[in-house]
């Protein structure tokens, strides 16, 4: 399959036509804001310019920045004065310590100071991350939607024309955190009370990442954000596969579904995508440091740009693969039960969870061992190939047992496992054992 940046588009705009929101069917421009009043008092912060609001576009397009191609990604304000260094810590704090600036760095006076408080605003939203409990999640959600108001603003001032580089990594943000709010959808979280679903974010974020792919694949360097951008783009299209038909009542694994022929060109899109982040990452944390375009080092964190640093999670670039690796792992478990796709699946999650590629902290560290464990299971072929060959049974030996529980064990290590995926493991490591 042709892997050019035009043919993945081309590909993209036929399945937008099935009317199911497969592809790039919405945009991030035209997609509603979930935010009400009780969400922090951001939501509030343009209030005072209301009167602004129908000139905004028209000032932005007079400002003289305006298709210059400006190749930077800024992390303070490109004309000299301190914004970012001098806020505060706290979210709180930074909310209000940004809306006094917002009321100085007008959109007509300073734009791009205005479109830059506007992107903090978005990180501050997009780091303050949660873990664990209900209340948690409540409260992210609230985060989401919040950094997308802000991202929203900041995209119109940093547009392709004039930033195209500051335009590609919101779109990467955006993109991430669409899927990130596509997860956190419940029955009963403020989400879908509100009316969010999973194939509209899907949907929404992968729009928005398919017009940041021409910034990254177009320059040299930066490869990092291009691979990040592609490993979101292969996630969202298993999530398309996945949890968003799933929320439809479809089986992705019908070949009699009326829209089997579409099911199965995303999974090529999504395994495309997910290969080029895993080269990318590759590429760029083993290119000799003589050769690296930038002062800072892929595999250490501590010296990655802020912006890299958090789309990363503070992780080394050897993340992407472990997760592309992983997401490799799950296309292929799930795209038919013949023994190939099945040995294409194991090979893909055991490798993503080898050492420096997914923590041992993460979920989908113990969704691989998980998964992988499963397939030995079913499928014991793929750790003994002479399982099964002699029809009495009495050359087969306990190793795919041995194997599976071993797996099940490495995944019961993980802290952030719940509750649920626990009892399961235990009760496939209480089968095998």
């Amino acid at each position: 399959m042709s892997t050019t940046t035009a043919d993945l588009k081309r590909r993209s705009a036929a399945l937008s036509t099935n009317n199911r929101g497969f592809v790039a069917g919405g945009r991030f421009s035209e997609a509603r804001e979930n935010l009400n009043e009780e969400d922090l008092e951001d939501v509030r912060l343009e209030r005072y310019r209301k009167t602004q609001r129908a000139g905004r576009q028209a000032l932005l397009d007079s400002h003289e920045s305006r298709n210059q191609r400006i190749v930077l990604v800024y992390e303070e304000s490109p004309n000299g004065y301190a914004i970012a260094e001098g806020a505060p810590e706290k979210l709180e704090q930074a909310v209000k310590y940004y809306s006094f600036q917002l009321q100085h760095f007008t959109i007509g006076k300073h734009p791009e100071e205005y479109g830059f408080c506007h992107y903090c605003l978005g990180k501050r939203f997009f780091s303050e991350k949660s873990h664990h409990g209900g209340k948690d999640y409540e409260d992210r959600a609230r985060n989401i939607e919040n950094a997308l108001h802000h991202f929203r603003i900041a995209v119109e001032v940093f547009d392709y024309s004039g930033y195209p580089i500051m335009f590609g990594v919101i779109c990467t943000f955006i993109g991430q955190l669409f899927r990130e709010r596509a997860t956190i959808i419940t029955s009963r979280s403020i989400l879908a009370k509100r009316g969010v679903t999973v194939a509209e974010s899907c949907t929404v974020g992968l729009s928005q990442l398919l017009e940041a792919v021409p910034v990254f694949a177009y320059s040299k360097l930066h490869a990092t954000e291009h691979a990040l951008c592609s490993l979101e783009i292969g996630w969202l299209y298993i999530m398309q596969l996945t949890e968003a038909l799933s929320e439809e009542g479809v089986d992705t694994n019908s070949k009699k579904h009326k829209n089997s022929s579409e099911i199965a060109m995303i999974r090529e899109q999504a395994v495309e995508t997910l290969e080029r982040a895993k080269a990318l990452a590759k590429s760029t944390a083993t290119a000799p440091v003589g050769e690296r375009p930038r002062t800072w080092n892929p595999s250490d964190p501590s010296t990655h740009p802020h912006h890299i640093r958090l789309l990363l999670n503070s992780q080394s670039i050897n993340y992407v693969e472990g997760m592309a690796a992983y997401l490799l792992g799950r296309c292929y478990q799930e795209w038919g039960d013949e023994l190939l796709y099945q040995e294409k699946a194991f090979h893909q999650l055991c490798k993503s969870t080898r050492p420096n590629y997914l923590p041992d902290t993460i979920e989908q560290w113990a969704d691989a061992h998980h998964r992988a464990a499963l397939i030995i299971i079913r499928f014991p072929q793929v750790v003994d190939p002479e399982f099964g060959q002699d029809p009495s049974g009495a050359t087969d030996t306990d190793l795919c047992y041995i194997s599976a529980a071993a797996h099940l064990k490495q995944a019961l290590k993980c802290p952030s496992i719940k509750p649920g995926r626990r009892m399961d493991l235990n009760f496939h490591l209480a089968q095998v054992q």
